[in-house]
């Protein structure tokens, strides 16, 4: 059984993190198509 405070911060770690994934794979495609 997890506890509360455990999901929210994993949630919260996700929410995080994946924005930065994101922006890392749009500036990627972007300089693929100034080449």
């Amino acid at each position: 059984r997890f506890s509360n405070k455990r999901i929210v911060r994993v949630k919260t770690e996700i929410v995080i993190k994946s924005p930065i994934q994101f922006l890392e794979k749009v500036e990627k495609s972007l300089v693929n198509t100034n080449q």
